[in-house]
């Protein structure tokens, strides 16, 4: 089993990834393009929603200004199974997603 997880914004500008990347503080392996994407693999499950969180937090108006709004994001979490697929959250995961207004995205094959 793989997890994949990823930070999905989809820029109105395509001269906006530089700026995006350095309000967020991270950057992405993509090529350039209007998805920006911050990716996270991993053999075992990540709290991935907190932590996109904590990257986004307190930068939402910077966001703006390039116009990057709370609609254009998503997290996604990306399963690779053999057999049964079992995904949890927590509640407080759940609130946080819920309270960000950010769509939370699951692709399970």
């Amino acid at each position: 089993m793989k997890y994949q997880y990823e930070l999905r914004i989809y820029l109105v500008h395509l001269d906006s990834w530089q700026r995006l990347e350095e309000i967020l503080g991270v950057s992405s392996p993509e090529e350039e393009s209007i998805r920006w994407g911050y990716i996270i693999e991993s053999e075992a499950p990540v709290d991935f929603i907190s932590y996109f969180i904590s990257i986004l937090d307190g930068k939402y108006e910077q966001l703006s200004e390039i116009g990057v709004s709370v609609e254009s994001i998503s997290f996604w979490l990306i399963y690779e199974y053999e057999d049964a697929c079992e995904i949890f959250f927590t509640p407080s995961q759940l609130e946080l997603v819920g309270k960000s207004g950010i769509t939370l995205c699951i692709s399970c094959y």
